[in-house]
């Protein structure tokens, strides 16, 4: 078992991950209502969008260094791999894309499928926008790290393989002396404070219609904590 750099070579065993992890995260059935209705059009959306944006990731941490992307490998003595998990880190100065164009790296996206909530989505972005630059950018600027994605396959949950992955950028953001930032999942949030994360805001998004969906504290619309970790405290 080994947390090792993305190869090209991992990314038909990323997009199959993907594919599985997708709906399990609660923004991405807030923002896609119609996964379980459509079954085989989400499943193609995922494909697409994620084999697509991945892509994307990597040429743009090749051309700048702006992301690092890390999978968590079962077999790494093998050529091919067995993936279990993915991280994608934004690494310090990933957002000022006036600065440097490559790490704007979501160059395209594929026409959301039927089922798709084009209202929820433009509101989450926009949220989440707004949040990061007031909670994170404002604060830290160009001198933090941001976990952008974590995934972990669903039939290997609960084995400490996001700890894993979640620990290789502490102790890389411990080394070079700068916090961690990160939009916390609420399937996630209870790994995270156990490793030192504090929580610094919350991010939700609710549009009209939002009554029946309710975030983890009761409330309307999706809730995502903002968290972060500062180098030197414990990892629990």
């Amino acid at each position: 078992m080994a947390v090792r750099p993305f190869r090209p070579s991992d990314l038909d065993q990323l997009v199959a991950l993907a594919v599985k992890a997708y709906p399990l995260d609660p923004q991405w059935l807030y923002r896609y209502p119609g996964h379980y209705a459509y079954p085989e059009a989400a499943a193609g959306y995922i494909r697409g969008r994620f084999e697509t944006e991945l892509k994307n990731i990597a040429e743009a941490a090749a051309a700048s260094g702006a992301v690092t992307i890390m999978v968590l490998d079962a077999a790494p003595e093998t050529p091919e791999g067995k993936i279990l998990g993915l991280s994608i880190w934004k690494n310090p100065g990933w957002h000022l894309t006036k600065a440097d164009p490559a790490r704007n790296y979501i160059k395209f996206r594929p026409d959301p499928p039927q089922g798709f909530s084009r209202e929820r989505n433009t509101a989450f972005i926009s949220v989440l926008k707004a949040k990061q630059a007031e909670l994170l950018d404002d604060i830290y600027g160009d001198e933090y790290l941001e976990l952008g994605q974590l995934y972990v396959h669903p039939e290997h949950h609960g084995k400490g393989y996001g700890r894993a992955m979640v620990s290789w950028g502490l102790e890389r953001a411990g080394r070079e002396g700068m916090p961690v930032a990160l939009f916390a999942s609420p399937m996630g949030k209870r790994l995270y404070l156990k490793l030192g994360f504090r929580q610094v805001g919350v991010l939700r998004v609710c549009v009209e219609g939002d009554g029946d969906w309710s975030g983890e504290d009761g409330g309307r619309g999706v809730v995502y904590p903002i968290m972060v970790w500062r180098a030197g405290e414990s990892l629990g």
